[in-house]
This record gives C-alpha cells, sequence and structure tokens, in this order.
C-alpha cells in the first residue's frame, strides 16, 4: 500500500497566535517584532494586505503603522512553541508517524487509502482550529514534496479551502502547470538561475525534464526532487540529516550593562537552554565558549570583546554541570568598567548520547542526575522558564527589550485569560 503524506502548515503562524486570545484584532492587520523590538519577523493576513515587508525595520515604518492602526506586538515564542505543541499532539492522534518540520509545519503519515486522504485531512483542520483557534493549511499527497506543493495551494488557492488533495492525478497536473519552480521546495536562488537556463520555469517543466541530465546540472538531489514530482518517494525517514556539530544560544541585552552578577544570570541562562537543546538532540557537549561583547559604533577605547573555552572532564548533557562551567570561564574574560550588550554560550565537542559509554567514575551520568534534567524538561515543556537554576536569575532584567509583550496566556497562571 502506498502512503500518503499530509503537510499541516499553519497560517501567518506568529500572527494567528496572537489573535486567539485577542478576538477583538480578528480583523485588524497584526505584526509581531523580532527581539528588542527591531524588525517585523511575522504578519497577519490583513498586514500583508497593506504591503508591508517581511523584515521592515521597524522605525522606518513606525509612522505607517501607526496611520494604519497595526496592531504590534513582541515576540513571544513561550506562546508560539506552547501553541506548536498543541498542534502537534492533535496531529499525533490522527498518525502515528509525525515529523515535526519546523515550529507551524509538521509531515504526518494518514492511515488509510487515497480515498480516506481528503476527509482525514478534513477532519485534522476542523479540529485543530477548534482545539486551537488556528487555522491550516493541509496538503495531501504520495509524496512530501507533492503534499508541501498541495499545502502552498490549500492556503493561497480559496478554491480548495484550506485542504487540498494531490493523489489524483488531475489535481496533480493542474498544480505542477500552475506553479512556479522556485515555488517547489528545494529549489533556491542559485538553483532557480541553473534551471532557467535549462529552459524549466515550472514545476511541470521540471517534473517532465530528464532526471539524469538536471543531476548532470545541478545535483542527486534536484533528481530526486523530479522523482518526487512524479509521485516516486525519495525523500525517506532515514534521511534525517546530520547531527549538529555545534549549539549556540546568545542574546543582545536590552540595556547595556557591566554588572557582573547581571552577565552571570544572561551566561548561565545561555547555557541552561543549549543544555535543553543538548538534551532534546539526544547528544553531549565536551566543550564550552562564552563570548561578551560591548555594543558596536563605539570609539575603540570603549569597546571590548572575549570569549574563553574550556574541555570538560567528560561529555555531559547536565544543565548544572555546563552553567557552573560557563560561569568560571565568565570570570576569567569579565573585565570591569566596560557596559556588555551581547552574551553567548556555544556547546561544541558534539557526540550522541546512545553511543556514549561513561566513565567508570565520571560524575555525568548518574540516575539521579538524569531524572532531575527529564523532570525540569517535562516542568519547562508544560509551563516554559518554570524550573530553573539560581544562577538564572528571578527578575532576568538582561532580557531583550520586548515592550509590546502579550500575556503568556497558555503558560504561565497569572496570565491565564480572565471569563466575565
Amino acid at each position: 500500500m502506498r502512503k500518503i503524506f499530509a503537510l499541516v502548515d499553519c497560517d501567518n503562524f506568529f500572527a494567528s497566535c496572537e489573535k486567539v486570545f485577542r478576538p477583538d484584532l480578528d480583523n485588524r492587520p497584526l505584526v509581531v517584532l523580532s527581539n528588542n523590538d527591531g524588525c517585523i519577523i511575522a504578519r497577519s493576513k490583513e498586514a500583508k494586505a497593506l504591503g508591508i515587508k517581511m523584515g521592515a525595520p521597524v522605525f522606518q515604518v513606525r509612522d505607517f503603522l501607526r496611520r494604519h492602526h497595526v496592531a504590534v506586538f513582541s515576540s513571544n515564542f513561550a506562546l508560539y512553541g506552547d501553541m506548536s505543541n498543541r498542534v502537534m499532539k492533535i496531529l499525533m492522534r490522527f498518525s502515528p508517524d509525525v515529523q515535526e518540520y519546523s515550529i507551524d509545519e509538521a509531515f504526518a503519515v494518514l492511515p488509510g487509502q487515497a480515498d480516506t486522504a481528503a476527509p482525514t485531512a478534513r477532519r485534522i483542520r476542523q479540529t485543530i482550529l477548534a482545539e486551537t483557534g488556528l487555522s491550516t493549511g493541509i496538503g495531501t499527497a504520495y509524496t512530501r514534496t507533492l503534499a508541501k506543493l498541495a499545502s502552498h495551494n490549500a492556503k493561497h488557492n480559496p478554491v480548495f479551502r484550506g485542504t487540498c488533495d494531490a493523489t489524483d492525478s488531475g489535481t496533480i497536473e493542474k498544480i505542477l502547470h500552475d506553479t512556479s519552480v522556485e515555488d517547489v521546495w528545494g529549489v533556491g536562488r542559485r538553483l532557480l538561475k541553473t534551471l532557467n537556463n535549462a529552459g524549466i520555469y515550472t514545476a511541470e517543466d521540471l517534473a517532465k525534464s530528464d532526471p539524469s541530465r538536471i543531476r548532470r546540472l545541478t545535483s542527486v538531489v534536484t533528481e530526486r526532487t523530479i522523482m518526487e514530482l512524479n509521485g516516486i518517494p525519495c525523500i525517506l525517514e532515514e534521511n534525517e540529516p546530520e547531527a549538529r556539530q555545534q549549539i549556540m544560544h546568545s542574546r543582545t541585552m536590552a540595556k547595556t550593562t557591566s554588572d557582573f552578577n547581571v552577565i552571570r544570570e544572561a551566561v548561565s541562562s545561555h547555557a541552561a537552554m543549549a543544555a535543553e537543546r543538548l538534551r532534546k538532540d539526544g547528544s553531549l557537549s565536551s566543550s564550552i565558549t562564552v563570548f561578551i561583547s560591548t555594543p558596536g559604533f563605539r570609539d575603540e577605547s570603549e569597546m571590548y570583546r572575549n570569549s574563553g573555552s574550556c574541555v570538560l572532564a567528560e561529555p555531559t548533557d547536565d544543565t548544572r554541570i555546563i552553567t557552573k562551567a560557563a560561569s568560571e570561564i565568565l570570570k576569567g574574560i569579565y573585565l570591569e568598567g566596560f557596559p556588555i550588550q551581547k552574551t553567548g554560550v556555544l556547546l561544541s565537542g558534539i557526540s550522541e548520547r546512545a553511543s556514549h559509554t561513561p566513565e567508570l567514575f565520571g560524575l555525568s551520568f548518574s540516575e539521579r542526575s538524569d531524572l532531575l534534567m527529564k523532570t525540569i524538561d517535562a516542568i519547562n515543556g508544560c509551563m516554559p522558564g518554570s524550573a530553573a537554576l539560581l544562577s538564572e536569575g528571578t527578575s532576568q532584567v538582561w532580557e531583550s527589550g520586548r515592550n509590546a509583550l502579550s500575556p503568556a496566556y497558555t503558560t504561565k497562571w497569572t496570565d491565564l485569560p480572565e471569563a466575565r
């Protein structure tokens, strides 16, 4: 039996999350800003209709936003992460095989045959809307590449009403004919020029091209894309990307500070976030680097940048060991009197946890340590930021400036909406 893939893609995800708990903003244009409220990183459909560009610096469009009554929000990643988890859990009720592609997208292998794909997709969409308030576009097809094209059509072509079933040949032919080759999954700007020079301008052109010729012009990846467009699955589950070699967490602080304790809290928080990512990846780290810097565009005498590293006695994913090492490194690179604005932690020497044999008397591995880390991750999975080390601080005054931050409606008791 052929597998049927569904690609579930949330509409205008960050902006939609903000609107779920603010029904008064339903038809109002809305934008979400980056850290320190610098640039626009998400837009509602109404904001897109106004011509607001992705990545636009806020200071350049502030008057325009005010004139058109655009609602402006700082990025609330605690809210977005929790809403994403809710969507993924709903998907898992419909499919035993869900592959999270990004915070607002996921592939799922649907049970049943082609004639059940469309009804299942509609039920998934209705359930997500009913239980989270989020609208989605869902595409179904025999390959991931076709499912992604179908999902794009489901979102942007009103004819499909949010779901597009590309398991029948007629729909596939129409989608391929109407889709520019640059909108095909995996075709980047550099590859686009090569394909255009070869006379390929649409997805249909690419699907009908000679795979061996395209492989000579580009790579085996594009050859696989051609096969996927023709309904032959080539992107397999085991073709996972290579494990990351480094994990970095850094942040530009809302205000500069020369207070060592504040800087240490920031570094500890970055180390804890990086350690959490290690555990999520099933990895260990044996090397830690900490870096700090003053703001740019200052007199040379007022600028200070420095970094320091250490190699751990044994690879670990224990937040306590990693944050302690990061704090010791910071003591060696901190220089009193310089106003620091950016701090960060880089973990390297990454290895797989499953293949590591611990030292006989090693301190990094114990049942109690593992249980503690799993408990912290479980608590923060439900209520982000609820469980932390004391070294991370409680006020976190170093956090990026987010002057238009919405409440953490779903992950903080004090921010729960009230019904009146």
